[in-house]
């Protein structure tokens, strides 16, 4: 793992017992709110909210990595905080010709679902 990944890990230790129960808690609720919500449909959005960049730059800037990683997981860590399955599909290129992606993501569990409606998208974005 990266250095900088587990030092904002290793944050959450700060954390009392009472403090990760309420979050658990917390949590819980909005899953079961979420799952209502949808009812039975998908989140569609993009994969990340930007495409690539420079590796170098990043590499040799901690404020510059931590700003750029956490908009890159943006999107995904709603799945992950939702507990949701998620399927990531290519959807084109930026105006620079770097691949961009569209994400679809279920309530945890509805893995066969998505992936179903997921080869259905495939086959007709082919077309």
């Amino acid at each position: 793992m990266d250095r900088r990944v587990a030092a904002r890990a290793m944050l959450g230790s700060r954390a009392t017992d009472d403090d990760v129960i309420g979050l658990r808690r917390g949590r819980e609720r909005l899953i079961a709110a979420l799952g209502e919500d949808l009812g039975g449909a998908l989140l569609a959005m993009p994969g990340t909210p930007m495409t690539a960049p420079p590796i170098a730059p990043i590499d040799e800037n901690d404020e510059l990595f931590r700003t750029t990683n956490l908009r890159a997981i943006h999107y995904t860590f709603l799945g992950n905080l939702f507990r949701m399955c998620g399927l990531a599909l290519p959807s084109g290129e930026d105006a620079a010709g770097l691949p961009t992606g569209v994400q679809f993501l279920a309530p945890g569990g509805d893995d066969d679902r998505l992936l179903s409606i997921g080869l259905s998208v495939e086959r007709a974005l082919a077309r």
